[in-house]
């Protein structure tokens, strides 16, 4: 029987036995205007640019690849209706240090854009990471891909998923992908024991541009989530989190999910993300109904830093991050979680939401309120939803310091809110409630403090301290809290907006040199060295040496 599949065509003629770099173009419908100057052929050997072949290869053929292969597209390349699954990466020779890539190429005439991969419509999965092992699966460690510079979608309505993970996969890099039109962009199944996977681009993000190019790697408007799953040794970098359930249009019948969901019943450690942007994700509406990075499960040594979330307004069910237990039958928690200098736009309910974190680090993030939606928490620290997840994992011990929250509008919530747990630190944060309404700074009823101080208290709306204490002196008098700190207006250089969120402050600002030196974070939200007399608040002054942010380096 035929191959019917455009992605599963047969290329026999290399073996296993050496590296093999083959070129291949195509110019199905959505190609570059150029592509068809240098169309591929299969009377063509592949083996340089510009004699590519058409056809990709089948599974048999791309799993039989020696490690360190690699197969090439031309950007500006279309392939359409390669039904799915298109590939099942099972292959043999593969390892991490000598990885089988399938990546773009400059071919050299002209056309520009990422090769088109486009599979039918009622497709299930795009393409497959270790095969249909769903369960009893080897426990012998697979892997060692690259993806690169594709685009990965489907023909007719969002369904099924981009890119799976099963089969204890391992070693999988995915660079430079657009992810578009499913209702998972990627899902990584957790019960697998997935490894070694990073998912990244290879450009900073840029939130100034509004497009999907504002970063090098893009997952959006897919109809769920645009990544759903967990793995250990995780990292998500430099990845843009546009328009995934939308809960409109040929998205109406999903179900509000979430930009990403990081979880699962299986024990998971070392996971990151980095330097994204998650935007327009999990409307209702028009405005933002659930969270927009969640995670749940059980997790050691979580890092979210350098994150951008923003929405177009939200209702009480929106979360910016989300840290919460949900699984009804398996307890869970989170150790060593570090929440980053990361900037929240319009989070919701709650900009950052942590109730299975203890040991939890909050520092330098700007959570920044413009719209009102009711009621606005910044930093919300709370015990476990269920009696099974408080009896393993009660709040405690947190650090949340260098903060800064800022709120134009609102009708009421709490920037730093502890009210649960024992042994909390909360120092150097700012909390300036320009016109914010009923805004409260502060809740500290549930919780107990190692240290609650220089915390700078700027209330011009209606709100008070705290629903304990009327005013910061009160606060200091009856409970020893910020009696080194401040409730003069902070001075801010400029007023934040979406465009510019920034709180640093001017020169003549009572922040300056105001802070907590002891337990200081060592550098501020832009990643500036802080003195040893450091400012309150996300910024610091002044602040040098700053590091550079370097993006990751392209790797063969």
């Amino acid at each position: 029987m035929k191959h019917i599949f455009a992605l599963l065509l047969l290329l026999c003629s290399f073996g296993a036995s050496a590296q093999t770099t083959i070129y291949y173009n195509r110019c199905d419908a959505g190609a570059h205007a150029n592509c068809s100057t240098l169309t591929g052929s299969d009377a063509n050997p592949g083996t340089s640019p510009s004699a590519p072949k058409l056809s990709l290869p089948s599974n048999d053929a791309i799993n039989a690849l020696a490690g360190g292969s690699n197969v090439r597209i031309c950007n500006g390349a279309s392939y359409v209706d390669g039904n799915a699954p298109g590939w099942l990466f099972s292959a043999a020779g593969a390892t991490s240090t000598a990885r089988l890539t399938v990546e773009f190429y400059d071919c050299g005439n002209g056309a520009t854009g990422r090769p088109n991969i486009q599979f039918a419509s009622g497709s299930g999965a795009g393409i497959i990471f270790g095969g249909f092992c769903v369960s009893n699966c080897p426990a012998a460690d697979h892997g060692g891909y690259v993806l690169r510079g594709l685009r990965i979608t489907k023909s007719g309505s969002p369904g099924g998923t981009g890119i799976t993970f099963y089969g204890s996969a391992r070693w999988v890099l995915l660079e430079d992908l657009e992810i578009v039109n499913w209702a998972n962009g990627i899902e990584v199944t957790t019960t697998q024991n997935i490894r070694n996977l990073t998912i990244r681009g290879t450009t900073t993000c840029d939130p100034s541009i509004s497009t999907t190019s504002a970063c090098s790697a893009a997952i959006h408007s897919n109809c769920q989530n645009g990544i759903i799953g967990s793995a250990t040794d995780y990292l998500v970098e430099n990845v843009l989190f546009d328009s995934n359930n939308p809960a409109s249009g040929a998205c109406g019948s999903f179900t509000l999910q979430h930009g990403t969901y990081t979880g699962g019943v299986e024990d998971q450690a070392r996971i990151t993300f980095r330097g994204n942007i998650y935007r327009n994700n999990s409307l209702t509406g028009g405005v933002c109904g659930s969270g927009n990075a969640t995670f749940r499960g059980n997790v050691d040594q979580v890092t979210f830093e350098n994150n951008r979330i923003e929405t177009p307004g939200a209702n009480s069910q929106c979360i910016g991050l989300s840290v919460q237990d949900g699984y009804g039958s398996d307890a869970e928690c989170m150790h060593r979680f570090v929440a980053r200098g990361n900037t929240i736009i319009d989070g919701g309910s709650s900009a950052m939401l942590f109730r299975i974190t203890p040991g939890l680090l909050a520092e330098n993030n700007r959570l920044i309120q413009l719209v009102s939606t009711g009621t606005q928490n910044g930093i919300n620290i709370a015990n476990p939803g269920s009696q099974q997840d408080l009896d393993v994992c009660p709040a405690g011990d947190t650090v949340v310091r260098n903060n800064s929250g800022y709120y134009a509008s609102g009708s009421g919530g709490v920037f730093v809110s502890v009210n649960a747990g024992t042994g909390h630190s909360v120092f150097n944060n700012l909390c300036d409630v320009t016109s914010g309404g009923a805004v409260n700074c502060w809740a500290t009823a549930g919780g107990t403090f190692e240290v609650f101080d220089y915390n700078w208290t700027y209330e011009n709306g209606s709100g008070q301290y705290s629903a304990t204490y009327a005013t910061r002196a009160a606060a200091c008098s009856g409970a020893s809290f910020d009696c080194n700190g401040g409730t003069t207006d902070p001075l801010l250089a400029a007023t934040p907006t979406a465009a510019a969120p920034s709180m640093a402050v001017q020169s003549g600002s009572p922040l300056r040199s105001a802070g907590r030196n002891t337990g200081k974070p060592p550098r501020d939200v832009l990643y500036c060295q802080r003195d040893s007399t450091p400012d309150i608040g996300a910024h610091e002054y002044g602040g040098t040496p700053c590091l550079t942010i370097r993006a990751p380096t392209r790797a063969r």
